[in-house]
């Protein structure tokens, strides 16, 4: 596994960097906002979705 860094405007370490979110998101409730255009959504969507489906059981 990759180390991961997490910097206040991106974060990189590979696709298990997806794997941190719910770490960070929980410090500041159930809602979470991401925001990016329209390629970079339809790319990381498919990773970032099942991260935030498996953090909200």
């Amino acid at each position: 596994m990759r180390n991961t860094h997490c910097l206040p405007s991106y974060s990189f370490g590979g696709h298990d960097v997806f794997d941190a979110i719910p770490q960070f998101t929980k410090l500041y409730g159930h809602t979470v906002a991401i925001i990016g255009g329209e390629t970079a959504l339809s790319k990381a969507m498919p990773h970032i979705q099942p991260v935030l489906d498996k953090a909200g059981d």
